[in-house]
């Protein structure tokens, strides 16, 4: 019985032996393979001149042995690729502060990451997941509509409801002309008021309104500002809204009624389109049960144009009426609360990892929000590198990154999505090296110094990534003439 144990025992042993025997050679092949490539590449180098000799008699001969790096490409270059970003990345880890966060891939390989899953205060990062959600749940050619409503009789009506769909660039002629002075709205796809009056007398024959102008802006429940949200940073969301609520060029008011306001504006360029208008001065207020026909309506242009206007620029309240209208799209009501919901839920069924992030508005202006980059990592990559997200971001010398890599080596392959608060900057977005590779990135800093310390690792980021894919010599995994004799 001893002997047949003793002999059991032994039996495992060589077997154990066996298996680390096999792991280490599988660990040792990758490289072998590299060598004997890399020295094989030498010796047909040296014994080309016979090659061409042996060619000229009896024609080309291609012979590639069975064990050669060539015939394995993806198994070596993929690790040889990522080596000089690796390399780099090690050398910003340690300058990213706590309660800060990096996660940066590589090809949908991570290849650093400083605490990934630390949750943060985004800033306008934020606006990164309200464009990812809006382009893949509303589409990106989905376009806000705003109509007319009303009872024409002999070219005169009494009263006229215009009903905003959520367009968040509907703007009078003077706004649209006056905007350009203001880099703030450069390249935003505005909505023409105007083409609703042009509808109302060209095809309706309307040239008097002689009872009310109501706005309807009740399209989205609940308050229109967040009480948490920093002054003089953000429209009043409803609805209905026309020229960003502003009641002049220069100011911007808050706490108004903006359907109030929307009409207020259209009654101001009435005469302009020879509309004349009698009636008391224009109000809010809520769609009747019967308030006519649709009379005049105009659309926005398609939401990938209105999301990369709001990207580029940074704009709070595009992102916050993007952010209602996926509630109300999602859920049928469009309040905070809802949207909030909503944006998390889809973000799970996306395998974003959701452990601590906190979604509370669309544009980041709330310091409640929180993500990591490890999430905004997964909302990027789920996005990609090439689509209407990416496409819509802030490229250097352009929108928020105007003054930004302007000396970078990434300078034309950048696209990314900044982000400022008191003690917060954040910069997330990708790096195109060729079609087929990519880097897709995450850094956001928080604390009394992140604005000091954001030139520095920015330019460090730039640097690192601008290294993808580490070149590689791609003679050495290429088919190569056999030796004469």
């Amino acid at each position: 019985m001893s002997n047949r144990l003793l002999s059991r025992d032994r039996r495992r042993k060589i077997l154990s032996y066996l298996r680390i025997g096999g792991r280490v050679l599988v660990a040792l092949i990758p490289i072998a393979l590299v060598v004997f490539g890399v020295r094989q590449y030498k010796f047909s180098q040296r014994a080309a001149p016979l090659v061409a000799q042996k060619e000229a008699a009896v024609g080309p001969h291609v012979d590639t042995p069975l064990l050669a790096v060539r015939r394995v490409p993806t198994l070596v270059s993929a690790p040889l690729s990522t080596a000089d970003i690796k390399a780099k990345l090690t050398f910003i880890a340690p300058l990213v502060p706590a309660g800060s966060c990096l996660a940066v891939s590589a090809d949908g390989q991570v290849v650093g990451a400083t605490n990934m899953d630390q949750a943060v205060i985004p800033a306008s990062n934020q606006k990164v997941i309200t464009a990812a959600i809006a382009l893949e749940k509303l589409g990106p050619d989905y376009q806000f509509e705003t109509k007319i409503y009303g009872k024409e009789v002999d070219g005169t009506v009494e009263d006229l409801y215009v009903v905003g769909g959520g367009d968040p660039v509907l703007a009078t002629p003077k706004f649209r002309e006056a905007s350009k002075k203001f880099d703030y709205y450069v390249d935003t796809p505005f909505t023409k008021l105007e083409d609703l009056l042009t509808q109302l007398r060209k095809d309706k024959g309307i040239r008097v309104v002689n009872g009310s102008l109501i706005g309807v802006g009740t399209r989205y429940e609940g308050d229109g500002l967040l009480g948490s949200w920093p002054k003089n940073q953000v429209s009043p969301i409803g609805g209905l809204v026309i020229n960003d609520t502003r009641t002049s060029y220069t100011d911007q008011l808050y706490g108004l009624d903006p359907a109030k306001h929307a009409v207020e504006q259209l009654a101001a360029i009435m005469k302009d389109n020879r509309i004349i208008y009698n009636g008391e001065p224009p109000k809010s207020g809520a769609l009747p049960v019967d308030p006519g026909e649709v009379l005049a309506s105009v659309k926005s242009a398609p939401l990938k144009d209105i999301v990369a206007a709001m990207l580029t620029r940074s704009e709070n309240t595009i992102a916050e009426m993007l952010f209602r209208e996926i509630g109300f799209k999602l859920a049928g009501t469009g309040s905070f609360g809802v949207s909030a919901q909503a944006v998390t839920e889809t973000l799970a069924s996306w395998n974003v990892p959701m452990a601590g992030v906190v979604i509370d508005d669309g544009s980041g202006l709330d310091r409640a929000d929180k993500l990591t980059c490890g999430a905004l990592l997964a909302v990027l990559s789920h996005a990609g590198p090439s689509g209407d997200l990416a496409n819509g971001l802030a490229t250097p010398g352009r929108g928020t990154l105007a003054k930004e890599f302007l000396n970078s080596p990434v300078k034309d392959r950048l696209r990314a999505k900044t982000g400022t608060l008191q003690g917060v900057r954040s910069l997330t977005g990708y790096v195109s090296s060729t079609p087929e590779h990519s880097v897709t990135f995450a850094l956001v800093l928080n604390g009394v110094n992140a604005t000091a310390q954001a030139d520095k690792l920015w330019n460090m980021l730039g640097d690192a990534m601008a290294s993808f894919p580490t070149l590689i010599d791609v003679t050495a995994f290429a088919p190569k003439p056999a030796i004469p004799g």
